[in-house]
């Protein structure tokens, strides 16, 4: 499963069954109730020590705009990286999406109603997908998450649709990685601020990735 085609397949089907109905239009699939239209494609990357690792790019376009979510796979061979990347887009965003654009009574998803630049927004928030050995005290799955969202609160934000991804790595107490990007753009002043939190340390490699979609003040979501 390499081609664009055969990724879309792949999400053609993983959205009928979640009982969302998709057509093929050109490159990409399109769901004409929601106005909306969804693609996928894969990178390779330079072959590594520890086996062969893949980009997988899935796109939103939503109008004259294009969300896209990026994800590492990682695999011996490169169907089976192909694979880990398809399942790093399911458990981090896939129902974020379609709470957002398909399904508002998606239940794996968490809803909050932030305010944001004076105004009541909707955020739809995904789970936070993990890799490596992520320490076990109780605080590193709720402190960073509420210093990142003051610093979104805080934020100005248009009235806009956005979408946000956050995403953390360590190895032997030292920060492999931090990211915070909005609208497919980094982040830098956010970023700045996370990559500056007091992060727990660790000797084992641990990394942490959490997306989220801030409805605009006027989306209509798609209802089934």
């Amino acid at each position: 499963m390499t081609t664009i085609e055969e990724i879309n397949q792949y999400l053609k089907e993983l959205f009928e069954a979640h009982g969302i109905i998709a057509k093929s239009q050109g490159n990409w699939l399109a769901f004409n109730e929601a106005g909306v239209k969804v693609n996928g494609e894969i990178f390779e990357r330079p072959v590594q020590k520890h086996g062969l690792t893949i980009q997988l790019d899935i796109r939103v376009q939503i109008g004259d705009r294009t969300l896209i979510e990026s994800f590492a796979g990682v695999g011996k061979e490169k169907e089976e990286a192909v694979q880990d990347a398809l399942q790093n887009f399911i458990t981090n965003s896939l129902h974020v999406i379609t709470a957002a654009f398909f399904d508002p009574h998606d239940k794996q998803v968490t809803r909050e109603t932030w305010i944001i630049s004076g105004q009541e927004r909707t955020v739809i928030i995904g789970d936070v997908g993990t890799r490596g050995k992520v320490p076990s005290e109780k605080s590193l799955h709720t402190a960073w998450f509420k210093h990142l969202e003051k610093l979104i609160k805080n934020a100005n934000l248009s009235e806009d649709i956005h979408w946000i991804r956050m995403y953390y790595a360590q190895m032997k107490n030292q920060q492999l990685a931090c990211e915070v990007r909005l609208d497919n753009m980094t982040w830098e002043q956010i970023q700045e601020e996370m990559a500056a939190y007091d992060w727990p340390k660790s000797q084992d490699f641990f990394s942490l990735r959490l997306f989220m979609i801030i409805q605009g003040t006027t989306t209509q979501t798609s209802r089934k």
